[in-house]
């Protein structure tokens, strides 16, 4: 798999699990978890993310920086499914 696949992939990983000052919380969400277990699943050698347990994250609220993350990162995951289908 490679070019506008892996592009996606990246994107997505890069995204959903390196947290921003925006939205500290999403590489915790569930959606991270979905993300990294469907990311396991799908992709032949992807170890996943490895979390410290130690590290404690400041916990927000929602905020619409994450909403836009969020919905900028499930744009990615249509158009890497998209890609797929081909």
């Amino acid at each position: 798999m490679g070019g506008v696949n892996s592009d996606c992939l990246i994107k997505i990983e890069h995204h959903t699990f390196n947290p921003t000052s925006d939205c500290l919380s999403l590489s915790e969400s569930p959606f991270a978890l979905k993300t990294n277990t469907t990311l396991v699943l799908l992709c032949s050698g992807y170890s996943g993310i490895q979390k410290n347990n130690t590290q404690e994250m400041k916990q927000e609220g929602v905020n619409s920086n994450c909403l836009n993350q969020t919905s900028q990162i499930l744009g990615w995951w249509r158009r890497f499914s998209r890609l797929l289908g081909k």
